[in-house]
């Protein structure tokens, strides 16, 4: 019965993580859907955190939170984007945001277990090259002052290129998840 459950949480928290991340990637080619993500993850969050092993729950948390914490970037730079295209906001707020964003990596940094040194690393690296990424394209949006549509393309342009940093996420999460549970059903 135990090995069963534990095979049942197997085959249905990798593909929740796969779901999980392919929403990320799907956020930076569908802009306009972003208000509607967060819901989605906060229950596939609840569904990883109900289906994992409670062995592995000090391990798989701060994955769940560093993902949560990257759409909360991801979230607050497009906010930023419409924004700066309103003209409403001007670019000096780009720096605070940053400032913030970083802050928030820091607190990943701590929270992340020492044995997922290189995964905090890789994950930690890749949001700091969409952020800076990011704030390229919105700067050169309130110097040109863009028209709304003009500017949503030039952007979609410009971070089709970050969804490529986001694939190593979509390899290496489900196989490190898959090894964990494999541990959990070794153990005594």
């Amino acid at each position: 019965m135990t090995l069963a459950l534990l095979d049942l949480r197997v085959t249905q928290v990798i593909p929740a993580l796969l779901a999980l991340l392919a929403l990320l990637v799907l956020l930076d080619l569908l802009v306009l859907m972003v208000p509607l993500a967060l819901p989605v993850l906060l229950v596939l969050l609840a569904l990883l955190a109900l289906m994992a092993p409670l062995a592995l729950l000090a391990l798989k948390a701060p994955l769940a939170l560093m993902v949560l914490l990257d759409l909360l970037a991801r979230l607050a730079l497009l906010a930023l984007m419409v924004l700066l295209d309103l003209r409403v906001t001007p670019a000096t707020l780009a720096l605070p945001v940053l400032l913030v964003l970083l802050a928030l990596l820091a607190l990943m940094a701590l929270l992340a277990p020492p044995a997922l040194l290189a995964l905090k690393a890789l994950l930690a690296l890749m949001v700091l090259l969409d952020l800076l990424a990011r704030l390229a394209p919105l700067a050169l949006m309130a110097l040109l002052a863009l028209p709304a549509l003009l500017a949503l393309r030039v952007t979609q342009v410009i971070l089709a290129p970050l969804v490529l940093l986001d694939l190593p996420v979509l390899l290496v999460l489900p196989a490190l998840m898959a090894q964990l549970d494999l541990l959990a059903l070794k153990a005594p």
